[in-house]
């Protein structure tokens, strides 16, 4: 049986993101890509128009949640850690928001680019290498951060943390193959 896995703050951001104006989330149009079906790696068609919607419903309402309830979320994302993480389109230069799954670490926030095991790491994680002074958004703060990727046994390390804690991780670590999932971590700006 294959289920599909494009839920946005596990594996990262879905396929389609989320843009903003200040705070109020928008839905952004964008050209169909693959969503990634769990077993089997096999490629699913692009979503249609409607699925697109779907999707950015999804993260939408995900943000919308997390922002009415401090940081929290019900049902299947329950005792979930997630941020709201910003960053800004490195080639539309178009303000975006994600909601991700995260795991605290000294000093900061760690996510994980695992595009729920897809054979790329998701465009989040390009905009935030392109322009890495960012804020994230941790239960009621919005927080001045500045990313960095994890890189060796920092990010070893902090990958089997969330491997032993969300075990869908090892999924995505095994369905990515050769690809390596990078992890970035957000520090405060001083």
């Amino acid at each position: 049986m294959v289920k599909d896995r494009w839920l946005g703050i596990f594996g990262d951001e879905t396929p389609f993101g989320i843009e903003t104006a200040g705070h109020e989330p928008v839905a952004r149009s964008r050209r169909p890509q693959t969503v990634w079906a769990g077993l089997g790696r096999r490629d699913v068609p692009a979503a249609s128009v409607s699925g697109v919607t779907q999707l950015a419903d999804l993260n939408l309402q995900i943000i919308e949640e997390f922002r009415a309830n401090g940081g929290h979320l019900g049902g299947q994302f329950a005792g979930r850690s997630v941020v709201l993480v910003h960053h800004k389109g490195r080639r539309s230069g178009t303000d975006r928001v994600n909601p991700l799954a995260s795991l605290r670490v000294d000093g900061g926030w760690a996510v994980f680019g695992s595009f729920q095991g897809g054979p790329r790491h998701p465009d989040w994680y390009f905009n935030l290498l392109a322009e890495p002074h960012t804020t994230i958004e941790v239960g009621t703060e919005t927080i001045e951060v500045i990313a960095r990727e994890a890189v060796g046994q920092e990010r070893d390390e902090i990958f089997e943390r969330q491997k032993a804690a969300v075990a869908v991780f090892a999924e995505y670590e095994r369905d990515a193959g050769a690809r390596v999932i990078p992890v970035v971590v957000f520090e405060p700006a001083e």
